[in-house]
């Protein structure tokens, strides 16, 4: 996808953009990565040694998450119940709303795995997010295995199991700019080629490094007031 810079504020040209936002989970809208606390609990301590062999670059991000999700060990009715004690952002709602009564899309974009999500997203109220992840696939014996129908193997520059400059490129079609809300590694490819970045964590500093054009946000109390700045709707959220 092509940089194309950053549009002002309509509330000061008078114009008004529209923005596709893709908004990352892990990090993000959970303060901390579900992953990791999924197989904390349920895997095989041995998925931190796959954890470590991706972190120095010996295995791909696809290959560490297909390898982990495998030592997850676990009965639908457990895990949903551990999925049912992790909190969100209590504002990220509300900036759900803000998007959709800009009539701009939104959607969840993430590396993680899709029935986590759709799990927690669900117990908090919110419906009808369109939701881009691994697909998390039960054995039916209390083991897992991990699809990747979003996977773009011979040009995803992250090595993952989803693309999100993939997908942020077919969101917005070419029609709307890509504004992007994230936090980490599985961030930087698209937070390099977004044309706004909503960034905190390892994002933010690669973002500051890089002179990616960037808004420090470190909640979505704050992501709110950026994104109605950026909107021209100070007044939704005053």
């Amino acid at each position: 996808m092509r940089r194309v810079g950053v549009a002002p504020c309509p509330a000061q040209q008078g114009e008004s953009w529209m923005w596709t936002i893709v908004c990352d989970f892990d990090g993000t809208i959970v303060p901390f990565d579900v992953t990791d606390r999924v197989l904390d609990q349920f895997a095989d301590p041995a998925w931190q040694f796959v954890e470590e062999a991706w972190k120095h670059g010996r295995i791909s991000a696809l290959r560490c998450m297909r390898l982990q999700v495998a030592m997850i060990r676990a009965t639908s009715a457990d895990l949903d119940a551990f999925l049912d004690t992790i909190d969100i952002d209590p504002q990220f709602p509300a900036f759900v709303d803000d998007c959709r009564r800009a009539g701009m899309p939104i959607a969840v974009v993430s590396d993680g795995l899709d029935y986590v999500i759709q799990r927690i997203l669900a117990r908090h109220g919110i419906d009808g997010l369109v939701v881009i992840a691994n697909q998390l696939v039960p054995g039916g014996d209390g083991t897992y295995t991990m699809a990747v129908p979003y996977a773009v193997a011979a040009t995803c520059k992250a090595r993952s199991g989803v693309c999100k400059c993939n997908q942020a490129a077919r969101l917005a079609a070419g029609r709307h700019r890509t504004l992007l809300i994230g936090d980490g590694r599985s961030d930087f490819c698209l937070g390099e080629a977004a044309d706004l970045v909503f960034a905190r964590g390892a994002l933010l500093a690669k973002a500051r490094e890089q002179g990616w054009p960037a808004v420090d946000v470190p909640d979505f109390t704050a992501a709110r007031l950026a994104f109605a700045k950026l909107t021209g709707r100070l007044a939704e959220v005053a």
